[in-house]
């Protein structure tokens, strides 16, 4: 291997030269950018083998590869002379090139490129020329050579251009100037958004970015700044519980039709459970069917989703199961069919039930639990239910069951008559008159394939919805 020179290219620019790959240095910041897979880098390999190098790899004056590591490596294994090309690079330069000229490159995520962009490491050598043209300092001689760098350089300048321009507008016809946000993001091929985001999700899990980069993580920056909400939603949920009487839109959407929807369960209410429930759709129930102070119900308490939620909006709750919460202490062991929660009888302003769905789950609610049940007992266990919960609620109060219907399942004729309507005429029964029924669809539109496939062959729908039955107990007429 000699380390001959070869000239080639434009004498205006840095002359191209052959050299023995083993020279050059790797930068000691080459980290910040992912290295290709291993398939990828047989194809470059394979080609560089048939054709040489098309391009010139860039190196610093310190004698330091900027850009060009892959090619370098592929050169020390074929034993043959590198391409290169010898640039003065100023320290934001270097990153530039570094960071920039890797954006596009096939073997990046949006997110590995959105991540990369916003390292703090390199992220102010990166923006710099950027922040320079929004301040109108953008000075000419810009690198030339049509690399991602220069063309970072070149759009910086035109963004100055723009935002002087628009400044000479007359009153009232200015146009916003470009952000340095969106100057990169565009560059990068993200959006402003991602860009933001990135910053946001560097700041709080720096460890989760920097593997999102290697790719040693399936996460993306999307996923990251999820649960990074998510904590900080737990964090904020665990402070209202904690103290109570919370403002409800602190916490909380407010719902003002009779559509309820929910993206996901919220964080830091009730624990691990088969059953849980948004707390956004318990603090909806409480909003309008109670006030501060109430007593609120829970037999089929779960997770202890709703004692949590009363907690943090100033209601005192109850709260039993057939099977307490290992975790809860607050959540006494009672069986429904035995009667009204102990002490509560006649005195609850609001009784909520989210009881096991009929044959869905009934395999992880426990021994004993409802949604095993024949169908025949089943409906005859809701009867028995909606009685239990009638007992429970006081003169003038509301007693909401949350209801799925498995539509997969026949039944003789009663497929037809889901469980739902059985539950809507066993709360008739007890007494208690309809006030609203709230649909409260799944948060997703999908389904078990063989159930999909059944559901087209059979012209059967499937059953993505719930429905809030709200019911209120009648106040006691007044004597005389």
């Amino acid at each position: 291997m000699g380390t001959k020179k070869k000239e080639l290219g434009d004498s205006n620019q840095a002359t191209p030269e052959l050299v023995d790959p083993k020279t050059i240095e790797p930068h000691p910041k080459r980290h910040l950018v992912p290295a290709i897979s291993k398939d990828q880098y047989e194809v470059i390999k394979a080609d560089v083998k048939a054709n040489s190098f098309r391009k010139p790899a860039l190196v610093n004056q310190k004698g330091q590869m900027v850009d060009g590591h892959t090619r370098k490596q592929i050169a020390e294994e074929l034993g043959i002379d590198l391409l290169i090309e010898r640039r003065d690079l100023t320290p934001s330069e270097e990153m530039q090139h570094l960071v920039l000229d890797n954006l596009c490159r096939r073997h990046l995520t949006e997110s590995q490129r959105a991540a990369m962009i916003t390292d703090p490491s390199t992220s102010e050598e990166v923006m710099a020329p950027f922040r320079a043209a929004a301040k109108g300092k953008i000075k000419d001689g810009a690198s030339k050579g049509g690399s991602a760098a220069a063309n970072a350089k070149a759009e910086a300048k035109k963004a100055g251009k723009s935002a002087k321009a628009e400044a000479t507008l007359p009153q009232g016809k200015k146009k916003r100037a470009p952000q340095v946000r969106d100057q990169v993001a565009k560059l990068a091929g993200v959006s402003g958004r991602t860009v933001s985001d990135a910053k946001a999700a560097w700041e709080k899990a720096p460890e989760k970015m920097r593997a999102v980069i290697k790719g040693e993580s399936k996460q993306t920056v999307a996923s990251v700044i999820n649960e990074i909400r998510k904590e900080a939603r737990a964090s904020e949920a665990e402070r209202a519980i904690k103290n109570g009487n919370v403002e409800f839109e602190k916490l909380f959407t407010l719902k003002i039709h009779d559509v309820w929807t929910f993206k996901d369960l919220d964080p830091g209410f009730g624990k691990t459970h088969p059953g849980n429930i948004p707390a956004s759709l318990v603090a909806n129930l409480l909003h309008y069917f109670t006030k501060p102070g109430d007593l609120v119900v829970d037999p089929m308490a779960g997770g202890g989703v709703t004692g949590d939620v009363c907690r943090a909006l100033g209601r005192a709750c109850l709260m039993a199961d057939l099977h307490p919460h290992g975790e809860r202490t607050d959540i006494s062991q009672h069986k429904i069919e035995d009667g009204p929660v102990p002490g509560t009888e006649g005195k609850a302003a609001l009784v909520f039930a989210d009881p096991p769905y009929w044959t869905l789950n009934d395999d992880k609610y426990g021994e004993g639990a409802a949604s095993s049940k024949p169908w025949a007992e089943w409906k005859a266990w809701l009867t028995r239910v909606a009685q239990v919960l009638a007992e429970t609620v006081e003169p003038g109060g509301y007693v909401a069951v949350l209801m799925q219907d498995n539509l997969t399942k026949d039944v003789a004729d009663d497929w037809s008559k889901p469980s739902t309507y059985f539950m809507a005429a066993a709360l008739a029964k007890a007494g208690l008159k309809l006030a609203i029924q709230i649909a409260c669809p799944l948060p997703f539109a999908s389904g078990d394939p063989h159930d999909v496939e059944w559901a087209k062959r059979e012209k059967r729908l499937l059953g993505i919805n719930r429905t809030l039955l709200v019911f209120q107990k009648p106040k006691a007429k007044a004597e005389g």
